[in-house]
């Protein structure tokens, strides 16, 4: 079926991402996890290390996007989902 397919891609290009982010290359790792976010919108943590490594290559415009994203889907409560995402997007979006 469709949803076997994409679970089978995502699986395949998850392993990509970490591999390139275990070996320091920062870039593809963005790469992979930009088709990730697409494939499965519904995954935060994707979001989530995306904006971390358009940080981490100094995009921060990109970042805070990713931030606030992260923040609109998971709402500014306590019970927020990635309490540093909430901080950092809650930053971005006083700015």
């Amino acid at each position: 079926t469709t949803f076997q397919i994409v679970e089978e891609k995502a699986s395949q290009i998850k392993g990509l991402a970490k591999s390139a982010e275990k070996t320091g290359s920062a870039y593809i790792a963005l790469k992979y996890y930009k088709e990730l976010v697409v494939l499965k919108p519904e995954k935060d943590l994707y979001l989530l290390k995306l904006a971390e490594l358009y940080m981490y290559t100094r995009n921060y415009a990109e970042a805070a996007k990713c931030f606030k994203e992260i923040v609109d889907k998971s709402g500014e409560g306590k019970d927020a989902k990635y309490p540093d995402a909430l901080f950092t997007g809650l930053l971005c979006k006083s700015k």
